[in-house]
């Protein structure tokens, strides 16, 4: 926002200059009136200008106007000679006062116009706030409708099903509760989720009762012997079984809750059945309660006891007999509402019903994850644990409403970069950059088939069509991600975009006899010469992906079994900045590969001449240092160029050692999948296809030779 510093002196001088208007307004009125007085009587009167005038310039003008008068009217000039008014003096005042005058005026015309700005600055404020505000109610509109229910009470904290924790319950900010009931041998209603009371209620010394104790099958003055805190806690200690008389009382005061669920819990007569409505009628509550069970049957009585009240059907699983039960009791006047355990797709079809549905209960990420999708369908979520988990609901429900460019910030980049290196990294970043600036302000669910067809044909129209394809690889791989989160609902809308079609570059490889040549043509007495001669031969015979060939360790070689670990990649900046990081392209690329005898004799011999320099744990260094993978071109170029052969880049020599298996050892396309680490061998037989140009003509001659002896002449 702009800052307005309009300046002490400044608004002073405005200040004093109106004052003194103000004063000088006054001033010359009353020396008017005087000098018409005097001027009336006599025309011998000196005039007499009050200081108080002259240090004001209205006030002087008046008192030249004085002298004007008083010299055409006297006839004894010595007067005027005589007179205290030196024309001149008050004529520079004047000119003194109006230039003052004029700056001051032009200082107020410079604070008007930053007054007008300023102005102007909040109404655009007001438009921005009221844009804000517009944005706010429709998030608040989309938000889950739900309820939150306090399942027993907040019976985490507190012992369930009792007064204490319904309190609890309500100060952590729940309005809904949900409660059993039970009717005593004396035929007193009371909470408790079991009509036997062991699992919560102790002896008052804390132990545990010895034998079963139903409450159909005692009195409350005998249930009122057990403590049914105690095994809560000590805080708890003394607690007595609540009734459901307390409860209504309590919900009654001072509008506390919304509603109260309660479940009959076993076949009661009608006669309790018409005490439960007439205690509920008593406070008042009868729009505040919803009666649930399990036994539908028990809602006949009540749909005669209880015209206008809720019924909550609950079952486990969705049903067609629940819907059934459901239009049975819809009288029109009362909510009939489906009360379902947290099962995905029994929710999902219970929602399609048009009734109103509750789930329960929801307490763990596997509950909250089941009802994500559609929580905002729901109408009652109960639940064991804090309120709190309502802002973890909704909070779920606000990720759907993230933008592409809060997504991209917040969930799918730092995922990303935590699973992949940081020179794919630093590749993948202006990619982000670009999807974020052309998709930000959308929802990812709300990014069309026609927005991604129209980005293909500009990253088509600016790039190559390998970069353009990158491009939109890394769109779909960021609209999966979404839809993975629950973003996007349906199919993504990349699958519906035709592909960027690429022309297969053909990857230059070094043939058995092109590499002898190169190999040979190294001076070995070099110490330089010796690590290239080293370094090329274990690409072509081992057929590693650049930088894991570069990030290899001695300890990665196990001379006794002739085996060599690949496990790590290099990833290199400068000599000082560089990792060997255990993050390979797929995992696939981990792996452990055999080694031939005269690889193990080359890496023996370079390990020797090695350490003879200094100690190095890099296999591929002369100097202690990872080789740069831009080095290994510039070797290639250099020593191939004085070897008479092709030059071709250095993954030409993991396609070489393809070509050798292939084409001199006829080996088949599963075992060079292991050896080169793909992740499947449609990847192998997709990039080393060409290599077997006589597969086909070696099937067809074999297949001539089967049952040729058979045939008929």
């Amino acid at each position: 926002m702009k800052k307005y510093n309009f300046g002490y002196r400044k608004v002073g001088k405005v200040l004093v200059a109106c004052a003194v208007a103000v004063a000088t307004f006054g001033v010359m009125l009353a020396t008017s009136t005087v000098h018409a007085e005097e001027m009336g009587t006599s025309n011998s009167i000196a005039v007499e200008v009050p200081a108080t005038v002259i240090e004001n310039q209205s006030s002087k003008l008046e008192v030249l106007d004085n002298v004007e008068t008083f010299n055409s009217n006297s006839e004894d000039t010595s007067l005027l000679l005589e007179t205290t008014v030196d024309r001149a003096v008050v004529e520079e005042e004047i000119a003194t006062d109006t230039s003052l005058l004029s700056e001051t005026e032009e200082e107020i015309a410079t604070v008007s116009t930053e007054i007008s700005s300023f102005q102007a600055e909040i109404e655009n404020l007001k438009l921005q706030q009221s844009v804000l505000e517009n944005e706010k109610q429709t998030i608040e509109e989309e938000m889950p409708s739900f309820s939150m229910i306090s399942h027993r009470g907040y019976n985490e904290v507190a012992p369930e099903n009792n007064m204490v924790a319904f309190e609890r319950a309500v100060e952590d900010g729940f309005k809904e509760l949900e409660t059993d009931l039970y009717f005593t041998k004396d035929n007193v209603p009371v909470l408790n989720h079991d009509d036997f009371i062991n699992i919560v209620a102790r002896n008052n010394d804390g132990s545990e009762l010895e034998k079963i104790v139903s409450i159909s099958n005692s009195t409350f003055e005998e249930l009122q012997q057990y403590d049914f805190g105690i095994s809560k806690g000590q805080d708890f200690k003394g607690t007595k079984i609540s009734t459901f008389e307390q409860l209504l009382q309590y919900a009654s005061e001072e509008e506390r809750i919304d509603k109260l669920h309660v479940e009959l819990k076993m076949p009661f007569t009608y006669e309790q059945k018409e005490k439960l409505v007439s205690m509920v009628n008593h406070y008042g509550l009868s729009d505040k309660v919803g009666w649930q069970s399990f036994h539908w049957e028990e809602f006949k009585d009540m749909d005669y006891l209880a015209p206008t009240m809720q019924f909550e059907l609950l079952s486990m699983e969705y049903s067609d007999a629940m819907l059934t039960a459901a239009k049975s009791f819809d009288n029109g006047q009362r909510n009939v509402v489906l009360s379902l355990a947290v099962r995905r797709e029994s929710l999902r079809k219970a929602l399609t019903t048009g009734y109103d549905v509750y789930t329960w209960t929801v307490n763990h990420d596997w509950h909250m994850n089941a009802i994500k999708e559609f929580a905002f369908d729901l109408k009652g979520i109960m639940t064991n644990s804090s309120f709190a988990l309502e802002d973890v609901l909704k909070g779920e429900f606000k990720d759907t409403q993230l933008t592409f460019r809060e997504f991209m910030d917040k969930i799918f980049i730092p995922e990303y970069y935590s699973s992949v290196r940081e020179d794919i990294i630093k590749r993948r970043e202006p990619i982000f950059r670009e999807l974020i600036e052309r998709f930000g302000r959308k929802k990812p669910r709300n990014i069309t088939v026609t927005d991604v067809s129209l980005y293909r044909t500009d990253v088509v129209n600016r790039h190559s069509p390998s970069y353009a394809k990158q491009k939109m690889m890394i769109l779909k791989l960021v609209l999966k991600s979404a839809k993975n989160h629950g973003l996007i609902f349906y199919e993504i809308p990349t699958e519906k975009v035709p592909p960027i079609s690429l022309e297969k570059k053909k990857i230059d490889f070094w043939t058995k006899e092109e590499f002898e040549q190169f190999i040979f043509s190294l001076n070995t007495d070099s110490y330089f010469e010796h690590f290239v001669f080293t370094m090329f031969w274990l690409y072509y015979f081992t057929g590693m992906r650049v930088n894991e060939a570069t990030a290899l360790y001695w300890e990665d070689v196990d001379f006794e079994k002739k085996t060599l670990s690949i496990s790590h990649n290099l990833q290199y900046i400068n000599r000082e900045n560089w990792v060997r990081s255990d993050k390979l392209k797929t995992e696939s690329s981990r792996r452990i590969i055999g080694l031939d005898d005269n690889t193990i004799q080359v890496l023996k011999s370079w390990k020797e001449r090695q350490a003879t320099h200094s100690k190095i744990d890099f296999i591929l260094s002369p100097e202690g240092y990872p080789y740069p993978k831009r080095s290994i071109l510039d070797q290639l170029k250099k020593y191939a160029t004085r070897a008479g052969v092709r030059v071709i880049q250095p993954k030409g020599l993991r396609h070489s050692h393809a070509s050798l298996l292939i084409n001199e050892y006829n080996l088949n396309a599963l075992y060079i999948q292991k050896r080169l680490g793909h992740s499947d061998v449609k990847t192998t037989l997709s990039v080393y296809s060409h290599l077997y140009p006589n597969a086909d003509l070696e099937v067809t001659s074999k297949l001539s030779t089967l049952f040729s002896e058979r045939l008929p002449k």
